[in-house]
């Protein structure tokens, strides 16, 4: 590299630096989200919702409500709703023979020995279990246990935003924790701002919920790790080591042309 090339791109960064000297960044407890007295200074609970005070804003027609720190609750399994095409095991005890595993058809429908079709989509796991208990009960058998296992979901989509190898919409075929879908999207970049994870859920009564979350503390055991589930939007912003090695490039630019 010749001595005009180094001078050249000495002159570029110290530019930049002064740059910075006038126009410094936040710390990192500021960046992108308001500071919380003493939010560091307590362990960090499995489930830390300290309420970020900001004003109510609307995100894709849904009202969103002040960020939470922390990873959201565990969802429940109970909650959820049959979809077509979910893989699901019917299991009647002591009667093996009227156990199956199958794919729920596009009408809902699954089809069960001596029963037939009988429609369990859009229903919960109890109420699925309820109906087949119902109909066994008036017509075969008396007091069936009956018991309804989704073992492959299907439908239920999360997308990875921002600083990740690879962006996009992911499917949840299974529980999948959050770690699991960082996984998936291969992994933050080199520019990830990893302290400050944002999943957004929308809540059943209709708005947007943001949990902002540490992916480091994540990583090291000392937060839970939440489930996502379907209509999860993962945002990883980039550190601000990121937007100085954008100044510092576009800054050579103005001196060497050829400066990527």
């Amino acid at each position: 590299m010749s001595k005009t090339m180094v001078l050249l791109m000495t002159v570029g960064f110290a530019v930049s630096l002064a740059v910075r000297s006038a126009y410094p960044f936040p710390s990192d407890d500021e960046w992108a989200w308001p500071s919380i007295q003493g939010a560091d200074s307590a362990p960090t609970p499995a489930f830390d919702q300290t309420h970020i005070q900001a004003d109510n804003v609307r995100t894709d027609g849904h009202k969103m409500v002040p960020a939470i720190v922390g990873a959201p609750p565990t969802p429940r399994t109970t909650d959820y709703r049959l979809n077509p095409q979910d893989l699901v095991n019917v299991t009647v005890f002591q009667v093996p023979e009227l156990s199956t595993t199958q794919n729920i058809g596009n009408t809902g429908h699954i089809q069960l020995p001596l029963i037939g079709h009988i429609a369990i989509g859009g229903l919960t796991m109890k109420e699925a279990e309820q109906r087949i208990t119902d109909r066994l009960s008036r017509d075969y058998l008396q007091n069936p246990r009956v018991n309804v296992f989704v073992k492959e979901y299907k439908g239920l989509k999360f997308t990875m935003l921002g600083a990740i190898r690879k962006p996009g919409v992911f499917d949840i075929t299974g529980p999948t924790t959050l770690l699991q879908g960082l996984a998936m999207a291969g992994g933050f970049t080199h520019f990830a701002k990893e302290s400050k994870i944002m999943l957004l859920r929308t809540e059943n009564a209709g708005y947007t919920q943001a949990y902002i979350i540490d992916g480091k503390k994540l990583q090291s055991g000392a937060l839970a790790d939440p489930i996502l589930i379907g209509g999860d939007r993962i945002v990883i912003p980039e550190s601000e080591i990121q937007f100085i090695v954008k100044d510092v490039l576009g800054t050579l630019r103005a001196f060497i042309p050829f400066v990527p």
